[in-house]
């Protein structure tokens, strides 16, 4: 079923639920509410929570009509309440004197009486529950009309139920069902049963996944014994004792005659990239060509950058393949790379297009793998004949963990970090101390240094309120008007264009516009030394591994920098898991004690269960559930396996590259 078949749904609204990410009835489905809201339907409840919505019946006494409102008064269980709309005088034809309606919204006290000011009537109410689902939407969508296309897409989709029970039974209910429990929960108890049935089918997809791409037993390229002491010697710091055994670990896999498939995993900031640049030196030096796949244009710019001057010395030509690469340009490097001419190639997406072709390629270096997709990186793999793999992640993954997502892989860990990096201060602060904290972040520009803010979205939704979390158009709007006072910024987000996301980063680098006000984008691999300050907004609403990434856009030189959480929350446990960050720097094990304090994670806010692509599983508790899925998967023949392609969609980004590729390579 297509979204405007969908009642009430037409080309602008679908345009606008473009925007964050719903294209189809699947989007649309898997849109989950970032809260929900009781609503009340007895007045006696408002003292003790004043804040709920409330679902009343009310007899209309009176009316008084004014040029920008109309005022009902009227009566709830013998108690006076005001009903005002603003400029909606056609409420007047629809609500009669002398009858009795139903009315939802939030109640106010206003000069000894309560009030409901624009509340939905009855017959508005799209759905009568008193536990109600609430989204992040785009302006002009309204919670109501959303609800209701939800409600819409369940029935209809409710035909094409997939059958999991091969995998784990029926010990979780059927899929929509789960779906529609998500949504629309009857109590809060209801939601756990139904994440559960979601991450199983996450097992399922990404196990799966993990098998249809693996690469098949075949002869590897064995490379050159390379020697890399001039690009060592220039380095202007000693590689750390991790770095060494890491290097040490993939040089022997390159030598060896079986392809390498090693994740390198190192904390932020840990000198992953030099030892990922030593690698491709190996490759090209051999007669080879190396290429490294970024998740972000800004990084793969910043990545080719720096390459430029480590390889000086050598006869390593760089080049960089964007999508903002001129076709002239693009034509001229493709011949080269077709060629196989010796080059360390970088990129984003764009290395994966079917018009670029290798000539010798032998070496793939994946920064942040988990944020490509499992084909997406198999389809880099499949440009040469037995590419070696080198996948780099700099988010923590206790040992376990990554032994149970990356089993098929060998692990070399760098856990020590360069040495003259001072440990970055990091402070907890409340809503009531942040106009104090910007002035701190403004006396640090003016010493020469940078700053990040970094908010959990762009915009939120026209219906939203205090609980909901900082964005950025809600933040800029308090930096004109009161937070900052001397200091310019500039905003960066992936919505803009590639060419306003790199005028931004030149502004902030250069310094003309000293504060860069961003979304996570800049999360992974921005590196700019002299950036000594990051403040989180709503950093209740981010996973510890990710603020911790966050809080390593800065330290990155020997300048004392800091790193200022904004907890909007009142929580214990929210409070509990920020001072985790305040009390240690080190990635591995705040990765340990999130595992710990997370439990079954927060099925009220914004967080993810898990890294990886993962919304419901969360490998702190769902263990047994990625067991039982592993298990079932073990005693399938092939045949079984490959009749599952479609239930892999979610990590197998385009199905017939990857078959094509697995009967490339079975030959």
């Amino acid at each position: 079923m297509k979204l405007n078949r969908l009642s009430g749904l037409g080309q602008k609204r679908i345009e606008k639920l473009a925007g964050i990410g719903i294209s189809n009835m699947a989007d649309l489905l898997t849109h989950f509410p970032t809260r929900y809201e009781w609503v009340e339907t007895d007045l006696g409840n408002y003292q003790e929570n004043p804040k709920n919505s409330f679902q009343l019946e009310i007899f209309i006494e009176s009316v008084q009509q004014k040029p920008k409102y109309l005022l009902f008064i009227g009566y709830a269980d013998r108690v006076p309440i005001h009903i005002l709309f603003f400029h909606q005088n056609y409420r007047k034809q629809s609500i009669r004197l002398n009858q009795s309606y139903r009315f939802q919204g939030k109640i106010q006290r206003w000069q000894n009486s309560l009030q409901m000011v624009n509340p939905i009537l009855a017959k508005e109410i799209t759905d009568k529950r008193v536990f109600l689902p609430v989204y992040r939407l785009p302006s002009g969508i309204t919670q109501t009309m959303f609800r209701r296309w939800i409600r819409q897409g369940i029935e209809e989709e409710s035909v094409f139920e997939r059958d999991y029970s091969p995998f784990f039974g029926d010990q979780f209910g059927s899929h929509i069902e789960a779906i529609r429990t998500m949504h629309f929960p009857e109590a809060p108890s209801d939601l756990e049963g139904a994440r559960k049935r979601l991450a199983a089918e996450e097992a399922v997809q990404y196990q799966l996944a993990q098998i249809l791409t693996k690469q098949p037993n075949r002869p590897g390229i064995p490379h050159g014994d390379v020697d890399l002491t001039l690009l060592i010697k220039q380095l202007p710091f000693q590689l750390t004792e991790g770095q060494l055994q890491s290097l040490t670990e993939i040089r022997k896999d390159m030598l060896a005659t079986r392809p390498m498939y090693r994740l390198l995993q190192g904390d932020v900031g840990s000198g992953k990239t030099v030892v990922a640049f030593l690698s491709m030196a190996i490759s090209v030096l051999s007669g080879f060509q190396a290429a490294y796949l970024a998740p972000t244009e800004v990084l793969a710019k910043q990545v080719y950058e720096k390459a430029i001057p480590f390889f000086t010395q050598t006869a390593i030509s760089c080049v960089l393949v964007t999508g903002s690469t001129k076709k002239k340009e693009r034509a001229g490097i493709a011949e080269r790379i077709k060629a196989g001419e010796g080059l360390a190639v970088f990129g984003t997406h764009a290395l994966l297009s079917d018009n670029l072709e290798f000539g010798q390629l032998s070496l793939v270096v994946t920064d942040e793998q988990h944020r490509f997709g499992v084909s997406q990186r198999s389809k880099l793999q499949s440009k040469g004949p037995a590419v070696d793999v080198l996948a780099m992640s700099a988010t923590p993954i206790p040992r376990t963990l990554a032994l149970t997502l990356f089993g098929e892989m060998s692990l070399s860990v760098i856990r020590s970090l360069p040495a003259g990096r001072k440990p970055i201060r990091t402070y907890l602060v409340g809503p009531q101390k942040r106009k104090d904290a910007y002035g701190f972040l403004e006396r640090e520009v003016e010493k020469g240094h940078r700053g990040f803010v970094v908010c959990p979205h762009i915009e939120l939704g026209e219906e939203s309120d205090e609980s909901d979390p900082m964005s950025i158009e809600k933040l800029e709007g308090e930096i004109r008007h009161s937070l900052f006072t001397r200091t310019s910024h500039t905003t960066l987000h992936g919505r803009m264009k590639k060419d306003e996301q790199s005028s931004a980063m030149d502004a902030f680098k250069s310094g003309k516009a000293p504060v860069l006000l961003s979304t996570t984008v800049i999360e992974v691999g921005i590196d700019v030394p002299e950036a000594t300050v990051i403040f989180v907004e709503s950093a209740e609403r981010f996973g510890l591994a990710q603020l911790h990434q966050l809080r390593g856009r800065v330290g990155r030189s020997d300048r004392q920098s800091y790193c200022v959480l904004i907890c909007h929350s009142k929580s214990e446990k929210a409070i509990e898991r920020m001072r985790v960050l305040v009390e240690s720097q080190d990635g591995f094990e705040i990765a340990e004690k999130d595992l710990r304090l997370r439990g079954q994670g927060n099925l009220f806010g914004l967080e993810q269960h898990g890294s990886f692509g993962f919304t419901h599983l969360d490998l702190a508790i769902d263990q047994e559930i990625w067991e039982t899925v592993r298990r079932s998967i073990a005693v399938m023949d092939q045949q079984k396996i490959h009749s599952f392609y479609s239930y892999a969609r979610r990590y197998l980004d385009n199905l017939k590259e990857v078959r094509e590729y697995n009967a490339c390579n079975s030959r």
